[in-house]
């Protein structure tokens, strides 16, 4: 039975049983996904300032990752989340963030939650040189 069409219309095809129903749904989902709102990858990368060690620099960078990546269970929008450190030396940027959200405004919305703006405040911009962000509609 189908729960798009409420009915089930079947075919013997090649001694296989194929449901004219089931390619209904298969169609039905394709144009609704189509339809669906692309989502938005929010990229961010720092650059940190110098550290009196590599272990200081690496145990700030670990806490900056674990603080940004619990917020998907705080922040309802947070769709994803993902921090990852550059391991390139000739390379000016230390962190990328890479998150997940449905639109702009919920951008707007993780950036202004409270737990977002308390990782940024107490963790990230004490130790911030810079940052570049992009917002892509994927």
């Amino acid at each position: 039975m189908c729960k798009f069409f409420g009915i089930l219309l079947c075919r013997r095809f090649e001694g296989a049983l194929l449901c004219d129903c089931m390619v209904l749904c298969c169609i039905f989902a394709a144009i609704t996904n189509k339809r669906k709102q692309n989502m938005i990858r929010h990229i961010v990368m720092f650059q940190l300032k110098e550290f009196a060690s590599p272990d200081e620099k690496l145990a700030t960078m670990e806490a900056i990752k674990d603080a940004l990546e619990a917020l998907p269970g705080k922040i309802d929008v947070l769709r994803s989340i993902r921090v990852d450190f550059n391991i390139n030396p000739s390379e000016a940027w230390d962190m990328v963030l890479t998150a997940g959200l449905d639109s702009l405004e919920d951008v707007r919305l993780y950036a202004d939650h409270p737990a977002h703006t308390a990782v940024a405040t107490n963790l990230i911009a004490p130790v911030k040189i810079n940052r570049a962000c992009v917002d892509c509609e994927v």
